[in-house]
């Protein structure tokens, strides 16, 4: 397997909301969101979806997408990576991962709650005061991977 090493400016950015994003917007990162808690309405490509506590989505540069919360109890975890990063990360796994991602209906599915617990996990102590930066950056890139190997996982067992 070829190494993959992350540039210096490699964007990883995480983000832990309560509330939902009701205006319609895209970006030039990809975002990885997981319901942790409670459902949203997500709007995205001109399509309606619910989304439920341990879905995993995918969101790719180039989606339109909004989410509006569906209980009074809401939390979604969204993980900012560079498309570059995306990129090169998935086509050095599986030739056809980062293609398969492009495909016109974006990725969806549902994580097992052991992992989800693990990635608010790393999500919290990423976000912590108490943490130095330098572990930050490094929790950020662990919290990739995991997400990587759920995307693995399911076009695995798809």
């Amino acid at each position: 397997m070829k190494l993959l090493r992350f540039e210096k400016g490699t964007r990883f950015k995480s983000q832990i909301n309560y509330t939902d994003f009701n205006c319609l917007h895209t970006h030039d990162f990809w975002e990885f969101l997981l319901i942790f808690d409670g459902s949203y309405l997500h709007r995205v490509n001109d399509q309606n979806v619910t989304l439920q506590k341990n879905a995993l989505c995918v969101i790719r540069p180039t989606d339109k997408h909004a989410m509006q919360a569906l209980k009074e109890t809401v939390g979604e975890l969204n993980l900012q990576v560079s498309d570059d990063t995306v990129r090169n990360v998935f086509s050095s796994l599986s030739p056809d991962l980062y293609l398969s991602l492009q495909a016109p209906s974006y990725v969806q599915f549902y994580i097992p709650e052991r992992s989800k617990q693990a990635l608010m996990s790393l999500a919290h102590k990423q976000q912590s005061e108490t943490t130095e930066q330098s572990e930050k950056e490094l929790i950020l890139s662990q919290m990739f991977i995991a997400v990587t190997q759920e995307i693995l996982a399911h076009y695995r067992n798809a």
